[in-house]
């Protein structure tokens, strides 16, 4: 690049500084989806857990 006194153009450039790309990434089980949808704004009150045994 230097040497060939080329322009700086990664090619994934604009992928990587695209915010929208960044997508945060959750893994929900039975301890934590209830705060999660709380944190996200929801009422989990009338929610019930549901018991397959």
């Amino acid at each position: 690049m230097v040497s060939e006194k080329k322009p700086f153009t990664p090619t994934d450039y604009e992928e990587l500084m695209d915010p929208q790309n960044h997508v945060e990434s959750v893994v929900l089980n039975e301890n934590n989806v209830f705060a999660y949808l709380e944190s996200l704004g929801y009422d989990s009150s009338k929610l019930v857990k549901r018991n397959d045994n």
